[in-house]
């Protein structure tokens, strides 16, 4: 069982400014640098080192009484701050929601010439701010590109060419079918 001496030295210890006390500070920031290589223990390292550091300089009090006290707290603080938050929540909920209408109400409404709530009016006009400059250039269409590089080349070097290829041809493909008459004519 905790002590009123113990719940005051828990709760000494839990509002004691850590951060602003240079000594612990000096100290933590080398305990940390060797503790880095294992982040999964950095909250207990630190609270390790807040109990030895209050323990030494200030009051001693025992790390597990310490720890079970919390954890009681702790769950008592949360549950209760649950319950102030569900009911404020409820709150928040009635007044934001809206009303939901039915159908026929929308109609009742549209009829009559009442305002519809949650619903934003629109003005009916076009931006009137000077639209900006554009920075870029045009792209030029793959249409556009191919005409440009056809006018910068020269001209009916290729057609010859395609024309010399094409006779070459015509005197390959009946040769070879002359071989071929003599060999058929021979196995008859």
């Amino acid at each position: 069982m905790t002590t009123e001496a113990d719940i005051e030295t828990f709760q000494a210890f839990n509002n004691y400014d850590f951060d602003n006390d240079e000594k612990f500070q000096f100290g933590m920031s080398s305990i940390l640098k060797s503790s880095e290589e294992d982040p999964s223990t950095h909250d207990e390292v630190v609270e390790r080192a807040k109990w030895f550091y209050y323990t030494k300089f200030i009051k001693s009090f025992d790390l597990e009484t310490f720890r079970e006290w919390n954890s009681k707290n702790d769950s008592e603080k949360s549950k209760k701050e649950t319950k102030v938050e569900s009911n404020e929540d409820k709150e928040k909920k009635d007044d934001d929601t809206p009303r939901r209408f039915t159908f026929q109400e929308l109609v009742e409404m549209i009829e009559t010439g009442q305002e519809i709530p949650g619903i934003r009016q629109i003005p009916n006009k076009i931006n009137e701010g000077t639209p900006s400059e554009a920075k870029l250039s045009v792209r030029q269409k793959p249409w556009e590109t191919a005409a440009a590089t056809i006018t910068t080349t020269e001209p009916p070097v290729t057609t010859t060419t395609t024309a010399a290829t094409t006779s070459t041809e015509e005197t390959t493909t009946t040769t070879a079918t002359e071989e071929t008459k003599p060999t058929s004519s021979s196995s008859e």
